[in-house]
């Protein structure tokens, strides 16, 4: 069953306002990434190490198809600090070849809400979702393996030879957008459209998906509490 989260809050009348006007603040240099685990259970999922703690942790692929499910987080680094983000997604929706996404589930960071995209529905190919959260403020050190902030996951299987889920801009905007704490849309960053890209791409039975800026070898993930200590 899809969810709808609701709420009034300045960020999301921002972005709903100035849809398509290009802003300029402090976090354009903001990276969205996915990050591939064994499914957890209810009572894990966002709270155990299945969530990674810094880029060079995320994974961006697994090489099994052929009907295996997987939860793939959203990962968002590289900024300074954010109250708000919107984004699309985009994958072949097959049960033969390609990925069927059974649902998405927002990791509960404080303030939450989400708004998505009526058509697509959200989280159909080329749906869309604004996400918001009280300040998440944080040190972006340019060139270092950066914190990770994961805003939730999606449950998806991958039948046959598999297929590749996109961060793409949503269908609102067309755009991919970070708003920062200001919560003003002089405030917000357009991440989209650069080279190299700052969205990320996650692989399923061939590829090795694609985390934007950031890379290291994946060890052994941190625990939910790491990233709540990010919050203010």
């Amino acid at each position: 069953m899809k969810k709808l989260f609701v709420g009034i809050c300045i960020p999301l009348i921002a972005l709903s306002l100035f849809a398509g006007l290009s802003f300029a603040s402090n976090n354009g240099n903001a990276k969205i990434a996915l990050h591939v685990t064994s499914p957890g259970t209810a009572k894990t999922r966002c709270t155990v190490a299945v969530v990674p703690a810094t880029c060079s942790q995320i994974v961006p692929y697994n090489a099994t198809a052929g009907g295996a499910s997987y939860d793939v987080y959203v990962c968002v680094y590289d900024f300074t600090e954010m109250t708000a983000t919107e984004f699309g997604i985009d994958y072949t929706e097959s049960l033969v070849n390609g990925l069927k996404i059974w649902s998405f589930t927002g990791c509960a960071l404080a303030g939450e809400f989400m708004i998505t995209s009526p058509t697509p529905a959200w989280p159909a190919p080329g749906s869309g979702v604004v996400y918001t959260a009280y300040c998440i403020n944080k040190t972006f050190t340019p060139s270092g393996d950066n914190e990770v902030v994961n805003i939730g996951y999606f449950y998806l299987t991958a039948y046959g030879s598999g297929g590749r889920l996109s961060i793409i801009g949503s269908p609102r905007a067309s755009t991919a957008e970070i708003t920062d704490c200001a919560a003003q849309p002089s405030h917000t960053d357009v991440i989209s459209g650069n080279t190299p890209s700052n969205l990320g791409y996650a692989d399923f039975g061939s590829g090795t998906g694609y985390k934007p800026g950031c890379g290291g070898v994946p060890v052994e993930d941190h625990t939910w509490g790491k990233i709540k200590s990010l919050y203010r």
